[in-house]
Protein backbone atom coordinates (compact mmCIF):
# COMPACT_ATOMS: atom_id res chain seq x y z
CA UNK A 1 0.00 0.00 0.00
CA UNK A 2 1.23 3.86 -0.56
CA UNK A 3 1.71 6.04 1.97
CA UNK A 4 -1.14 8.04 0.46
CA UNK A 5 -3.76 5.74 0.67
CA UNK A 6 -2.86 5.32 4.68
CA UNK A 7 -3.36 8.92 4.94
CA UNK A 8 -6.46 9.01 3.61
CA UNK A 9 -7.77 5.77 5.23
CA UNK A 10 -5.98 6.60 8.81
CA UNK A 11 -8.41 9.56 9.40
CA UNK A 12 -11.88 7.75 7.61
CA UNK A 13 -11.58 5.25 10.23
CA UNK A 14 -10.84 7.33 13.35
CA UNK A 15 -13.44 9.24 11.94
CA UNK A 16 -16.26 6.18 11.78
CA UNK A 17 -14.79 4.95 14.82
CA UNK A 18 -15.53 8.14 16.90
CA UNK A 19 -18.56 8.39 15.15
CA UNK A 20 -19.75 5.15 15.94
CA UNK A 21 -18.64 5.76 19.60
CA UNK A 22 -20.60 8.91 20.05
CA UNK A 23 -24.07 7.46 18.43
CA UNK A 24 -23.92 3.94 20.85
CA UNK A 25 -23.33 6.90 23.75
CA UNK A 26 -26.41 8.73 22.33
CA UNK A 27 -28.81 5.95 21.77
CA UNK A 28 -27.41 4.48 25.21
CA UNK A 29 -28.57 7.73 27.06
CA UNK A 30 -32.21 7.89 25.50
CA UNK A 31 -32.67 4.25 26.21
CA UNK A 32 -31.74 5.44 29.61
CA UNK A 33 -34.11 8.44 29.57
CA UNK A 34 -37.34 6.49 28.28
CA UNK A 35 -36.50 3.59 31.10
CA UNK A 36 -36.65 5.62 34.00
CA UNK A 37 -39.66 7.76 32.48
CA UNK A 38 -41.52 4.67 32.03
CA UNK A 39 -40.71 3.37 35.85
CA UNK A 40 -42.58 4.99 38.69
CA UNK A 41 -40.61 7.08 40.94
CA UNK A 42 -39.98 5.02 44.68
CA UNK A 43 -42.98 7.87 46.14
CA UNK A 44 -45.47 6.91 43.79
CA UNK A 45 -45.26 3.52 44.15
CA UNK A 46 -46.20 3.50 47.93
CA UNK A 47 -48.81 6.01 47.27
CA UNK A 48 -49.72 3.81 44.83
CA UNK A 49 -49.77 1.02 46.84
CA UNK A 50 -51.20 2.99 49.93
CA UNK A 51 -54.16 3.76 46.79
CA UNK A 52 -54.82 0.30 46.22
CA UNK A 53 -54.57 -1.22 49.23
CA UNK A 54 -57.52 1.98 50.43
CA UNK A 55 -59.71 0.86 48.09
CA UNK A 56 -59.55 -2.96 48.68
CA UNK A 57 -60.35 -1.68 51.91
CA UNK A 58 -63.22 0.38 50.52
CA UNK A 59 -64.45 -2.62 48.55
CA UNK A 60 -64.64 -5.28 51.26
CA UNK A 61 -66.77 -2.47 53.45
CA UNK A 62 -69.60 -2.08 50.55
CA UNK A 63 -69.25 -5.92 50.28
CA UNK A 64 -70.37 -6.29 53.80
CA UNK A 65 -72.68 -3.59 53.57
CA UNK A 66 -74.66 -5.21 50.33
CA UNK A 67 -75.01 -8.52 51.49
CA UNK A 68 -76.31 -7.31 55.08
CA UNK A 69 -78.88 -5.58 53.25
CA UNK A 70 -79.71 -8.65 51.22
CA UNK A 71 -80.29 -10.69 54.46
CA UNK A 72 -82.85 -7.99 55.30
CA UNK A 73 -84.34 -7.86 52.31
CA UNK A 74 -84.56 -12.03 52.35
CA UNK A 75 -85.58 -11.46 55.63
CA UNK A 76 -88.40 -9.12 54.30
CA UNK A 77 -89.28 -10.84 52.24
CA UNK A 78 -89.95 -14.18 54.03
CA UNK A 79 -91.99 -11.74 56.31
CA UNK A 80 -93.94 -11.15 53.66
CA UNK A 81 -94.73 -14.15 52.62
CA UNK A 82 -95.92 -15.62 56.06
CA UNK A 83 -98.30 -12.73 56.13
CA UNK A 84 -99.38 -13.19 53.07
CA UNK A 85 -100.38 -17.25 53.49
CA UNK A 86 -101.80 -16.61 56.47
CA UNK A 87 -104.33 -14.16 54.93
CA UNK A 88 -104.55 -16.53 52.96
CA UNK A 89 -105.37 -19.53 55.68
CA UNK A 90 -108.04 -17.05 57.19
CA UNK A 91 -111.65 -18.06 56.40
CA UNK A 92 -113.21 -15.28 55.61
Amino acid sequence: MSPQILEVIGPLFAIIGVGTLILIGVRMRYKYKIDSMQRPKSGQTERLTEAVDGLYEQSQLLRDEVNELQERLDFHERLLTRAKKEQADTPA
